[in-house]
Order: C-alpha cells, then sequence, then structure tokens
C-alpha cells in the first residue's frame, strides 16, 4: 500500500494536506474591469436596486480593495445577497468566506451549506471544497464516500486540486481500490494543469515506480516544472537527478544550482548533497552554480 513517506536522505516527499480549500479564499477577484471611479456608483446603484450580477461585482470590489478600501465585511454582505439570489460565484465565495472566517465568524456548517448549493449546480471549485470538508469532517462528520464523490465530479471537470486530491486517495487506497495507474493519469492532467504539488508527485511516482513504469527522463521533466514554479522537494530531487545523470544529462554545475535553491528555501538534506557535488567540482564550477541560483532568485521576485 502507498503511503505519504516523510523525508529521506535522498528525495523529499513533503506534500501539503489534502485541506487546500482557503487558497480559493474569496474566488476570482479579476475586479479592475469593475472598480474605476466612474464606474463605481453605476455598481453600487444596480446593487443596491437588487441585480445579483452587480452585487457580486460590488463584493469583488469590496474584498480585493479595487478602487475602495478593502472591507471584507461589506464584500460578505454582498456576496450573500446575491448567493440568496443563486447566483453561482457568489455561492462559492460565500463557502470561501465562511471556511475561512474572512469578513465572518468561521463556520463550517455554513461553509458547507453554500459550497454544496454551488457543488450541486456543477461549479468544480465548490466540488473539491465540500470534498476536502468531507474528508476532514469539518462542517460534516468525515464521510469518505462523499468526498471521493465530489473530488471526482471535480475532477472530470479538470480541476487540478481535485485531481490531486483524488490521485492520493488513489495511491493510499484506504478507501477507494490502489490503482497507482489511475492516481498518475489524474496527476499527469493536474500537472500539465499548472498544479505544483502534482507536478512533483507526479515526478515522484515516474522516478520510483510505485505501481507504474519507470520513467526516469519523464520523472525530471515533470521535476523541472515544480522546480520552476519553486517546488523545494523538487529542486532537490531534480538536483539529484542531474548530480547522477538519471533521466538527464550528468551535469554538476546545475545540480548544484538546484542544491543551492533547495536549501535556500530550508530543504536541509539539500546541504549534503551540495557537499557530494562539491567533490566532484572546480571553485570555479560552485561559484558559476551559485550564480545561477543567485540569477533563478532575480529573474523570479522580478516577475
Amino acid at each position: 500500500m502507498f503511503t505519504r513517506p516523510i523525508a529521506s536522505t535522498t528525495l523529499i516527499f513533503c506534500l501539503p494536506l489534502a485541506c487546500c480549500f482557503f487558497l480559493f479564499l474569496l474566488g476570482p477577484l479579476s475586479a479592475s474591469e469593475y472598480s474605476s471611479p466612474q464606474d463605481l456608483g453605476r455598481i453600487q446603484e444596480r446593487a443596491l436596486a437588487g441585480n445579483p450580477e452587480y452585487q457580486y461585482r460590488l463584493g469583488l470590489i469590496y474584498g480585493e480593495g479595487k478602487g475602495v478600501p478593502r472591507d471584507p465585511e461589506s464584500a460578505f454582505y454582498w456576496f450573500s445577497k446575491a448567493a440568496e439570489q443563486g447566483h453561482l460565484e457568489s455561492q462559492v465565495n460565500l463557502g470561501a468566506m465562511y471556511a475561512m472566517g474572512v469578513g465572518v465568524e468561521r463556520n463550517f456548517m455554513h461553509a458547507a451549506h453554500w459550497y454544496r448549493m454551488a457543488a450541486e449546480r456543477g461549479h468544480p471549485e465548490a466540488q473539491n471544497n465540500l470534498a476536502i470538508l468531507f474528508e476532514e469532517g469539518l462542517g460534516f462528520a468525515v464521510d469518505m464516500e462523499q468526498a471521493v464523490l465530489w473530488y471526482s465530479r471535480a475532477a472530470k471537470q479538470g480541476h487540478p486540486e481535485a485531481q490531486y486530491n483524488l490521485a492520493q486517495l488513489f495511491l493510499e487506497g484506504d478507501v477507494v481500490a490502489p490503482d497507482p495507474q489511475a492516481a498518475l493519469d489524474l496527476l499527469i492532467a493536474a500537472a500539465e494543469g499548472g498544479y505544483v504539488p502534482a507536478q512533483y508527485l507526479a515526478g515522484y511516482l515516474l522516478e520510483q515506480g510505485h505501481g507504474v513504469d519507470q520513467n526516469p527522463r519523464r520523472a525530471a521533466a515533470f521535476y523541472m516544472m515544480a522546480a520552476e514554479r519553486g517546488s523545494p522537494p523538487a529542486q532537490l530531487n531534480l538536483g539529484l537527478m542531474y548530480l547522477t545523470g538519471q533521466g538527464v544529462s550528468q551535469e554538476n554545475v546545475l545540480a548544484y544550482k538546484w542544491f543551492v535553491l533547495a536549501l535556500y528555501q530550508g530543504v536541509e538534506q539539500a546541504a549534503e548533497a551540495m557537499h557530494l557535488a562539491e567533490l566532484q567540482m572546480t571553485p570555479g564550477q560552485i561559484a558559476e552554480a551559485r550564480r545561477l541560483a543567485e540569477q533563478w532568485v532575480l529573474q523570479k521576485q522580478a516577475e
């Protein structure tokens, strides 16, 4: 049976728990097109007249603080008005605010109510978040059958986090029959959708061959995706692949670069890996690797 292993001296497997609904928080707060000063009065007028779309837009404006001071309580008020009229995104945002205690006292039962309302209407984010509540026993008793049901519905719609969460259940094999290949398929879909934990985990499975065919070259490609997005364990494991020439050409300078970046983010095993690499490197190569690591950090800070 596959379990979530802890970090070892050669590989890191430290992934977040499934309870990630807080990442959604207020939902798609791209309110800039709604928040110019000349538009705000018109939006407020229509929201006060009871138009749910404009109530939602006003909630976004207050939630993000576009053109007005950020005001979570007002955001909650307007999302509530819209959600009660059946506005789908407002229902999801209201669930997230109750789940996080943003603009309102935290209440998982109320969060579950609004997530379910939106989930039953097919909203994939709400389906994933509802599944998390069932898995974690927040607002409900733990119910893994319901968790699997809602993860599956969201995953079928291409929701990357749901694909990742469902994949972990297939790997653990406690509530569904273990199926590493199905898990890998889900992880690859989530990885290609840009979900960094899935990129790392797909790389790990392909490197180690946990119930799937080992494919070091493909593993390195997924590690690279996650490493470039700043995943410390992926940076360490990618560095190890460069150090040993597994799945990639053997490149001590690139290996050391990734070790430096992983250590910078607190991965203690990277220090030992750096020492091993230094035994095979010249001072000039070490300096070049550090320069590349610094350049990478500066590029990310500028993005």
